[in-house]
């Protein structure tokens, strides 16, 4: 499936919570990219461009889902809701229900209402 039909842009704002359930951040429907207190992080747009709060490239999560940083570098992968880093190594898994977790399974963050693009951009590139 191509990355065009998959990296809508969200028609509600998304949240995403670390282990204790406190808010991390939040993607609103322009894809605008907060952190709890409200500051703009940055931005992930409707093809899969992360941009930062100056609007600087920052990456992109490209049609094969890889992970890419501003020089087009594969940094990870995200294939069956798990996220990997570029040697293949598994970075963690977003679970069907939102719950986040580390290689060693361990809950490391909750993305409620939060694609697994998205789920994935943010913690690659924001946290």
């Amino acid at each position: 499936m191509a990355l065009g039909c998959l990296l809508i842009m969200p028609l509600y704002s998304q949240t995403l919570r670390d282990q204790t359930g406190a808010l991390l951040g939040r993607i609103d429907e322009q894809g605008t990219v907060r952190d709890a207190s409200g500051k703009i992080l940055g931005s992930i747009d409707g093809h899969g461009n992360v941009r930062d709060e100056a609007g600087r490239f920052k990456g992109r999560i490209d049609d094969g889902l890889n992970v890419r940083d501003a020089s087009g570098r594969i940094i990870g992968t995200i294939r069956n809701r798990t996220v990997r880093d570029q040697f293949g190594r598994m970075l963690g898994r977003i679970e069907p229900n939102g719950n986040v977790r580390d290689r060693s399974g361990r809950l490391i963050g909750k993305a409620e209402d939060v694609r697994e693009e998205y789920a994935a951009a943010f913690f690659f590139f924001f946290w």
